[in-house]
């Protein structure tokens, strides 16, 4: 809940301070390591009794792997082996820390209260594959009531106020057991409506299988950009450019949630033009051809006649893939663009061989 609404927000908050770290020579790697360490740290002292020091240590444990985006967005060390790091690093600390909860409780309580914290940690453990498992086959699973940063807050409190440790614990887990049931139905939904898609015809299911290849090659380049400065300037850079045009456009009474508002569907357009672009294969050319109507289409066709060819300033009005598909099915036009280069070079090698 908290890493789909504030995300964003810390990020751009800790850019600074990943600057800084990277100008000493920290890499993001370090700063993985240095919150395990942590975290190990905490679980012996929440082990042996000393719930305030484990505390303080889980605390310190919330900022190296807050932190370690942010050194790798400054030093531009983006890979899927950091993505990977960081992943594992998150499910060891989680291990770490409820493991030393349950040690604290079997050496504490004469019940089997220490099965508590263990419910807890195998619960969080199923979240995370669920939303694994689901977007290694196209789907969204984010979201829901108890997502790590909200186990690190609900922890941190009980062992801040440990007379209520175990209520907060059981709290923990009726909240991770709601979360695993909003991901399961979540990720129902979206298998089920592909699954009445697939019905429908060889057509539909080639374009399922487009977008979802198309997805998969996106949370690639999404697990590099997270870790290099491209991801923040995404982010933050590109949402203000297009706030500060917004508004010369519309004018400065274009402001607060409602600019942030229109920005956010400037980045949606994005995507809908992305998405309508996967649609392509999937369709005739009578269908595509219904998609258009003609205006001055003859000043296209006489200066091809005069062999000179033609050059098209297109701005963002829509998807020119849709507009050479028209041009080369319905009139014969061969079309060629010139295109940035994306990363990483897997998504440009697929776009081209898309195109």
């Amino acid at each position: 809940m908290l890493d789909g609404n504030w995300r964003e927000v810390v990020d751009r908050g800790l850019v600074p301070i990943g600057q800084s770290l990277q100008r000493t020579g920290i890499s993001a790697d370090v700063v993985t390591v240095v919150g395990i360490f942590m975290a190990g740290g905490a679980s012996v002292a929440i082990g042996m009794g000393n719930l305030r020091l484990g505390f303080l240590l889980l605390v310190l444990t919330g900022v190296p792997d807050a932190l370690d985006g942010a050194v790798a967005k400054a030093g531009g060390t983006a890979s899927s082996r950091g993505a990977y790091f960081d992943s594992v690093a998150d499910r060891l600390t989680d291990a770490l820390l409820f493991g030393g909860l349950a040690w604290h409780l079997a050496g504490t309580r004469e019940d089997r209260m220490m099965m508590l914290p263990v419910a807890i940690m195998a619960t969080a453990m199923f979240i995370s594959y669920q939303r694994a498992k689901a977007e290694s086959l196209g789907y969204d699973a984010k979201g829901g009531l108890m997502e790590r940063a909200e186990r690190f807050i609900v922890l941190a409190f009980g062992l801040l106020f440990f007379e209520i440790l175990i209520p907060v614990l059981w709290v923990m887990l009726g909240l991770s057991l709601v979360t695993a049931a909003q991901r399961f139905v979540k990720v129902w939904r979206q298998a089920t409506s592909d699954r009445k898609v697939s019905t429908g015809g060889r057509s539909e299911r080639r374009q399922l299988r487009t977008e979802r290849r198309a997805q998969r090659i996106e949370r690639q380049r999404h697990a590099a950009r997270t870790r290099s400065p491209r991801h923040g300037r995404f982010d933050g850079d590109r949402r203000r450019l297009v706030a500060r045009n917004l508004q010369r456009v519309v004018g400065p009474e274009l402001n607060g949630r409602q600019l942030q508002r229109s920005v956010s569907r400037v980045f949606a357009s994005y995507a809908d033009y992305y998405l309508q672009s996967f649609r392509l294969p999937s369709m005739t050319t009578e269908q595509i051809v219904a998609g258009f109507s003609e205006e001055g289409y003859e000043r296209i066709a006489e200066a091809r006649t005069e062999g000179n060819g033609v050059i098209l300033a297109m701005p963002h009005l829509g998807s020119w893939e849709w507009a050479a598909h028209w041009l080369t099915l319905h009139h014969g036009v061969p079309v060629g663009c010139v295109v940035e280069t994306l990363q990483p070079p897997e998504l440009f090698d697929w776009y081209r061989g898309f195109r």
